[in-house]
């Protein structure tokens, strides 16, 4: 994995200014990147100008950017983390062979090997960054040949032009700044807020933040910076955008599912660097470890890696336990227990973003404890829960459509009553008016929002009336996973950990999307399809789960716990054109259990009020 960076503009930038720019930029960017450091300037007659930082490649012949002259118009920035041929030859910023095309890349491209004879590539690098590289300068169009995620930037100084890419699923993130003058674009929003000063904040964004606790692709909580989607191509003389979506076709599987669940696995393994398997003791996880046993060649490289903890409600180590014993495996664990009040504070500090649950921050110790142990690739199963339907809320949508089916036994974990409750009120959303669904959910909220935020409106209003197959493929390219994934990356980066998932796969997995959700609740089970096809690879007794609750952790008891640490955040004055303050002196003061639905506001405004402390005192 890796970080990038670009800027240009319209008018000339002096030699000092693009220096301090670029190394900003650099340093803004180097937990993502700490194996070398690279910076093309393009100056304004048209010539590329390549430069090294203090942590370049000492082999290679570069000067130091403290040494460029002139006036420049752009500049390309990358910190790269070396994963697949670690040394000078994979160093970037890459250019072709006639000098036209530029590129700084973040991300895998597993089939690079295939795509090189394909093509007719000349790979004197042994990367997967030149076959994108030689891929793109024969034709942009090309991109959709390659297989694994990416974000990255494709300058053609012939043309005058800058192309940005960005895998389907959203694996890897990519935020940009523009105006009439100039266009900034960088892996982390961070860079870009930094940059631009930027303190602002959205008040759409806050809303969905607070009240439903999701963070919406696109909508950032910094106002001025953008996401981009999944290719935008820039006019670097006139600074306008174009946004070009890209979506796999509506292809039916052409493997089967165990079939294309092997070879997505076994392709993700690429690495020279060594590797690392989540365990959450459910189904998804199970997979991608079980398959990669079975791919790997000797048991010692099996290492496995656990959020556990003393609650009995939330703690899965039975079934952690129980894998690593059958598959031989090395398995480490960091317990909740460990967590500290302070690590709030400093994940959003190494983040940039306020979390809006105690798994957010689970994640982030679990990175860490990966990267203790000497792993640089961790493997998880996120996305696998959109293609095959394993959440309550498509089990709703499809037996609201479909209630008949309740006469048959269906192996969910939901009962039939609780199921039929839930169906009945999404029956009864879809035909309240839209002031009445307004109305309940002010009322819902019970008194915490403030005035800037009431006129907002829900997410869930505009998926109310999806079926259940449209709302997953929604979700699959949208802000469900996308929000779990930007989540992944910052807290892998941040530990100088490349994450990676099989599921978030747009060649292959994405197909059975298009496999009717009937279809997949084969023998009564949900996901019924999945389990059918990993027979070989997961042992029944976690194949056959139903009561896996996702990749939970105790967040009312964490947060009883610690928000006594929290009081001066949780009650600054900056927080009330978002909250009342009396509500929340109110909430606070009455919190006696960890039930209390008040803990998830306490959580949340906290968050929010730690970020917003950070961003104004930068």
């Amino acid at each position: 994995m890796c970080g990038i960076a670009g800027i240009w503009s319209k008018k000339e930038i002096s030699a000092d200014e693009i220096i301090r720019i670029c190394l900003q930029f650099s340093e803004n960017l180097k937990h993502r990147g700490p194996d070398d450091e690279g910076f093309v300037l393009f100056d304004i007659h048209g010539n590329a100008l390549e430069f090294g930082g203090n942590n370049s490649e000492k082999s290679l012949p570069l000067k130091p950017i403290q040494e460029a002259k002139g006036f420049f118009l752009g500049a390309l920035i990358h910190r790269r983390l070396s994963i697949i041929s670690p040394g000078p030859k994979g160093h970037q910023p890459m250019h072709s062979a006639d000098g036209n095309f530029w590129l700084v890349y973040n991300g895998e491209t597993f089939n690079y090997r295939d795509l090189d004879p394909k093509f007719g590539f000349e790979n004197r690098s042994n990367t997967d960054s030149e076959t994108v590289l030689n891929a793109m300068a024969a034709n942009v169009e090309n991109h959709q040949y390659l297989d694994g995620f990416h974000a990255f930037a494709l300058h053609s100084i012939k043309e005058n032009k800058l192309h940005l890419f960005r895998d389907s699923t959203g694996v890897k993130p990519l935020y940009y700044l523009q105006d009439q003058e100039r266009f900034v674009f960088a892996s982390e929003t961070k860079a870009l807020r930094k940059f631009a000063q930027l303190t602002q904040l959205n008040h759409k964004a806050v809303f969905h933040f607070l009240t439903e606790g999701i963070q919406i692709p696109g909508l950032e909580l910094v106002k001025e910076i953008a996401e981009v989607k999944s290719r935008l191509v820039v006019d670097l003389k006139t600074m306008i955008c174009r946004e070009k979506e890209f979506l796999p076709t509506n292809e039916y599987p052409t493997h089967t599912l165990e079939e294309s669940l092997e070879r997505v696995v076994e392709s993700r393994l690429l690495s020279d660097v060594p590797l690392g398997f989540a365990l959450s003791g459910g189904l998804d996880s199970a997979i991608v470890a079980g398959i990669a046993r079975k791919k790997i060649k000797t048991a010692e490289n099996l290492k496995l890696f656990s959020v556990i903890s003393n609650d009995v409600d939330t703690d899965e180590s039975y079934w952690q336990k129980l894998l690593a014993k059958e598959w031989n495996g090395q398995w480490n664990s960091v317990n909740t227990d460990s967590f500290q009040s302070t690590d709030l504070e400093k994940i959003i500090r190494l983040t940039d973003l306020p979390p809006v649950a105690w798994n957010n921050i689970a994640q982030f110790e679990l990175a860490a404890l990966v990267k203790q142990h000497g792993v640089t690739v961790f493997l998880n199963g996120q996305g696998a829960d959109e293609i095959f339907g394993g959440y309550p809320d498509y089990w709703i949508r499809y037996f609201r459509n479909h209630p008949m089916q309740f006469i048959s036994n269906r192996k969910l974990p939901m009962s039939k009553p609780e199921l039929m409750k839930e169906v009945f009120k999404s029956m009864m959303k879809n035909v309240a008016g839209k002031t009445n669904r307004r109305n309940q959910f002010i009322k819902k909220q019970n008194g915490w929002l403030g005035e800037a935020l009431i006129e907002n409106e829900s997410w869930h209003w505009n998926r109310n009336t999806l079926d259940a197959d449209t709302a997953m493929r929604g979700d699959y390219y949208g802000q469900r996973l996308r929000q779990m994934l930007r989540w992944e990356d910052l807290n892998g980066m941040a530990n100088q950990l490349e994450s990676r998932n099989p599921f978030a796969d747009s060649q292959q997995l994405a197909q059975w999307l298009n496999v009717p959700l009937k279809q997949k609740f084969t023998n009564g089970y949900s996901k019924g399809i999945l389990r059918d096809a990993v027979t070989a690879f997961v042992p029944d007794e976690v194949r056959m789960r139903i009561d896996k609750k996702g990749f939970s952790v105790p967040d009312g008891k964490l947060t009883l716990k610690h928000m006594h640490q929290w009081k001066d955040a949780y009650f600054s004055e900056t927080l009330n054109i978002f909250s009342p303050m009396a509500k929340r002196e109110q909430a606070f003061k009455s919190v006696n259990n960890s039930s209390d639905v008040n803990l998830k506001w306490i959580f949340r405004l906290a968050s929010l009020s730690y970020f917003m402390e950070q961003i104004k005192s930068e």
